[in-house]
């Protein structure tokens, strides 16, 4: 059994004069759900069947008209409404890593690990040049979606072990705070963060959840977040 799920939406306007197919994707839990309108706006409502393995799991019917309340992060059944029109709450960024020599001899990283969310991940095949000279550095980026519109935090944490060519190994970390204290440690670790406008992520702003006070619609996308109907949570019911 797949966990996938065909996701079929049409135009739910009683009044259309015909049937327009509006998404029709197989998506697994996660993915992202955008129901275009073309060149024009968003129908009065949309129509979405779910279904899996061509048995039919639910029918949802969602509003956008702009004349009834909806809202960012509304639920309807197993989707979860994460943009309308230009407001989003899921944001690209990217995070660069910077590994640099501040030593006075050369170097080689030996490890590099990153830890978020409590989970630890080793980065160092990532590093291309991992013998650095005096003064020289590396980077590492790390793409992310961030939820602005969430409530949440998220803690990065990079750590660097080089060996030089005399001397101890040493050792230094650096969080997405910018926080950086190298003690006896001479490689610098540095992270910075910002999302694909050059934005720095602390600075970026959410939208207003509402997504339109009467006016049309012209496009919504929504994560499809498995589960049933009792979970429905909107404020359209």
């Amino acid at each position: 059994e797949t966990n996938n799920v065909r996701v079929l939406c049409v135009d739910g306007d009683a009044f259309s004069p015909a049937l327009v197919k509006l998404y029709d994707e197989t998506v697994s839990v996660g993915e992202e759900i955008t129901v275009p309108s073309g060149d024009s706006t968003l129908p009065k409502a949309i129509f979405c069947e779910i279904s899996q393995d061509n048995v039919k799991r639910q029918e949802l019917f969602i509003d956008t008209s702009g004349e009834e309340d909806l809202y960012l992060k509304d639920v309807f059944g197993s989707f979860q409404l994460e943009s309308c029109g230009d407001k989003e709450c899921l944001v690209p960024i990217t995070y660069t890593y910077l590994l640099e020599n501040v030593g006075q001899s050369a170097m080689d990283i030996t490890e590099v690990m990153l830890t978020r969310d409590g989970e630890t991940v080793d980065l160092i095949d990532e590093v291309e040049k991992k013998t650095l000279e005096f003064g020289d550095s590396a980077t590492i980026s790390d793409e992310e979606m961030l939820d602005i519109c969430m409530k949440d935090e998220t803690k990065t944490t990079l750590s660097a072990k080089a060996d030089p060519e005399q001397g101890d190994p040493c050792f230094n970390e650096d969080s997405y705070d910018i926080v950086v204290d190298p003690k006896e440690c001479r490689v610098e670790v540095v992270i910075t963060c910002e999302d694909e406008e050059g934005t720095e992520c602390n600075d970026i702003e959410p939208p207003e959840p509402k997504c339109s006070e009467g006016d049309d619609i012209d496009v919504v996308s929504f994560e499809y977040i498995g589960g049933g109907c009792a979970q429905s949570l909107n404020s359209q019911d």
